[in-house]
């Protein structure tokens, strides 16, 4: 009758969960062919169970699907196809050899929106790859505008860790135009900071014999830096002075 009790075989409507039965409301755990059946159980119709080898729609993950919403992590030919399976289409997964749109990360593209770590060749190539055109990624040798940093650049907005010859160069480079970056070689005005530098606004700790000279090194004019064998006026700290407005800690035998 109605609302048979559970752990009971059962023939009616509202029978029990976990009873073999072969009609509706069909309980969990068993064998059955009719609809609402089971889960964990080889179905063969709507409403199947997960864990099953099934061949019609609403089948569960991880089984060898042929139809529409197969699971993930299985061989797919279709639409929606799961990860990390080599796919033919689109919306394929990632960390797979795609040919096509949209394909994934870490994997030789030749198209648009290609993912990233690899050598690419059109637009929107990703980071850390050698390119040739706009948008090209950091850390590679770039030849054209916005390219990266930490690479060799000779054009505008070059990046930074790299010898320049031009304007807005990066810092610690070897520069001898405006703009020029710290720790670099300079030769101009606003030279950057640890660099030799010989004119007016020169950086700090560079061997310089000008005014505005850096620290940290041995200078002989104006303005010179800390720490460094001086010998005229300005002369910085911690070192051997002889002449007028010499740092402090520095034997000094003259005024200042």
């Amino acid at each position: 009758m109605r609302v048979k009790c559970e752990r009971v075989g059962l023939e009616e409507r509202g029978e029990c969960v976990r009873v073999s039965s072969e009609e509706r409301g069909t309980c969990e755990g068993v064998s059955l062919q009719e609809r609402g059946k089971c889960e964990r159980v080889g179905l063969e119709e709507r409403g199947k169970c997960e864990g099953v080898s099934l061949e019609e729609r609403g089948k569960c993950e991880r089984v060898g699907l042929e139809e529409r919403g197969k699971c993930e992590r299985v061989g797919l030919e279709e639409r929606g196809k799961c990860e990390r399976v080599s796919l033919e289409e689109r919306g394929k997964c990632e960390r797979v050899g795609l040919e096509e749109r949209g394909k994934c990360e870490r994997v030789g593209l030749e198209e648009r929106g290609k993912c990233e770590r690899v050598g690419l060749e059109e637009r929107g190539k990703c980071e850390r790859v050698g390119l040739e055109e706009r948008g090209k990624c950091e850390r590679v040798s770039l030849e054209e505008r916005g390219k990266c940093e930490r690479v060799g650049l000779e054009e505008r907005g070059k990046c930074e860790g790299v010898s320049l010859e031009e304007r807005g160069k990066c810092e610690r480079v070897g520069l001898e135009e405006r703009g020029k970056c710290e720790r670099v070689g300079s030769e101009m005005r606003v030279k950057c900071e640890r660099v030799g530098l010989e004119e007016r606004g020169e950086c700090v700790r560079v061997s310089s014999e000008e005014r505005g000279t850096c620290e940290g090194v041995s200078l002989q004019e104006r303005g010179k830096c800390e720490r460094v064998g001086l010998e005229e006026r300005g002369k910085c700290e911690r070192v051997s002075l002889e002449e007028r407005g010499k740092y402090r800690r520095v034997s000094l035998e003259e005024r200042g």
